[in-house]
């Protein structure tokens, strides 16, 4: 099911899965990232997935990481102890740990990506998480990297990857 589990709700899509950017999802200012900034070859950036190809951590999801977000999730930095230098810190670190769940599109990490701040549940008036990256929205393509890594598992190498049974399907 392209966008993840039926029936559950993310914000920014509608049921038909199309990624709508919302007025109160949007940041004054915020610059959308091409796709192509991030899905490239081997200098950094990603690879583009493939039809049916399954992201790995290794090849596709290190290389986003390192480009928007190492900068301030790492350590000694404001970032409510989410380190995300390498594949066990996405999964581990954190004040509001787990960020991310196989599986699961509501998780942390999604949320914020799509733009949308996590209220603090003890203060609903206060962003518990903001929307990340701060200051530019990434594009539609390059959370699909995300949300297709999750779904399938998120497998940390390519063979990782190439040995799981069943391919998640590209919009």
């Amino acid at each position: 099911v392209r966008g993840g589990v039926p029936g559950v709700e993310r914000p920014g899509v509608h049921a038909g899965g199309v990624q709508q950017h919302l007025p109160d999802a949007a940041r004054p200012g915020a610059e959308l990232l091409e796709p192509d900034q991030v899905q490239r070859d081997g200098r950094g950036r990603g690879q583009q997935l493939a039809d049916g190809e399954i992201p790995s951590y290794e090849v596709h999801i290190a290389p986003i990481v390192k480009r928007y977000c190492i900068s301030c999730h790492r350590p000694n930095k404001d970032n409510n102890e989410y380190w995300m230098q390498s594949y066990d810190e996405m999964l581990n670190t954190g004040e509001n740990k787990p960020n991310i769940t196989t599986g699961d599109l509501n998780s942390n990490l999604l949320v914020v990506i799509h733009g949308t701040p996590i209220p603090d549940p003890k203060d609903p008036g206060k962003e518990l998480i903001g929307a990340m990256p701060p200051n530019k929205q990434l594009k539609a393509d390059v959370i699909d990297v995300f949300e297709r890594w999750i779904m399938a598992g998120m497998p940390n190498t390519a063979a990782d990857a190439a040995a799981l049974p069943t391919a998640t399907p590209k919009p």
